[in-house]
């Protein structure tokens, strides 16, 4: 009878083995995605984000008066893809922030998504980095009373005053 199997003991070692390759890989994984999610989060903000200012350096929108901060409902941006989305979940509340500022106009972003991820304060298209945004923001952190540069009044825009504001197509 020359049967050769293996033993419990080699079966048990290759587990083990397997084990500890699975608890390194796992984590590395893990971390790759929320890079990624992050990753794809600011890139998605800074083009839409970059369209909205392009727009509105070029006198496309009518709107925009120099003494008020706007915040612009992420809703209110139309792109190739429809109303931009977090990687995580649909914004639950996102607004582009729009402001005069050094005699230009400055571009700001704060937003939650259903998930309670974003970036929680007014931060502006150039600073936005993976490492702003955050999770398990509360549902009523999103503040919409903070003005801009020289601006001294704010305007909320309601969806519907803005269906033809901010075209990034145009």
């Amino acid at each position: 009878m020359n049967k050769r199997g293996f033993t419990l003991i080699e079966i048990l070692a290759v587990i083990i083995i397997i084990g500890v390759l699975l608890l390194i890989a796992i984590p590395s994984v893990a971390r790759y995605i929320e890079n990624s999610r992050k990753s794809a989060y600011v890139h998605t903000i800074k083009n839409v984000l970059a369209s909205a200012g392009a727009n509105i350096s070029k006198g496309l929108i009518e709107k925009v008066n120099k003494d008020t901060t706007y915040y612009v409902p992420n809703e209110c941006i139309k792109t190739e893809n429809g109303v931009a989305k977090s990687p995580y979940d649909e914004f639950d509340q996102a607004y582009i922030v729009v402001g005069w500022e050094n005699n230009n106009y400055s571009f700001y972003w704060v937003s939650r998504d259903k998930s309670g991820n974003g970036i929680k304060d007014l931060k502006k298209i150039d600073d936005i980095t993976e490492d702003d945004i955050e999770h398990n923001i509360p549902k009523d952190y999103i503040k919409t009373d903070k003005t801009i540069g020289n601006t001294k009044n704010i305007n909320l825009l309601d969806i519907k005053d803005c269906t033809t504001l901010i075209d990034v197509n145009a």
